[in-house]
């Protein structure tokens, strides 16, 4: 059996004289935050110098229910992932 798709995992805002920041190219996303898929919006990616990966700055792309969930996350193909259509992603042990 898969394991269930993993929320998204906040990153801590870093050092801004060692980090790139670049405009997305694909900006409408699904966020997977307290089990539930969010819709969002990158609006800045952002990397480390001195570390691997990118962190992804995201705005809720709806009205928040709940905890507000937007802001840095470290990004994660199984949990940020590219929104085409008004269908959240089926996970991986099944549709939610």
């Amino acid at each position: 059996m898969s394991n269930p798709v993993p929320d998204a995992r906040r990153a801590s805002p870093g050092i801004a004289w060692k980090e790139r920041r670049t405009a997305p190219r694909h900006a409408a996303v699904w966020v997977r935050v307290g089990g539930r898929w969010r819709r969002g919006r990158i609006i800045e990616w952002v990397r480390q110098i001195d570390r691997d990966g990118w962190d992804c700055v995201i705005m809720a792309d709806e009205p928040v229910s709940g905890p507000p969930w937007q802001g840095r996350y470290a990004f994660d193909p199984r949990s940020i992932r590219a929104r085409d259509t008004d269908q959240p992603p089926a996970d991986l042990a099944g549709a939610e």
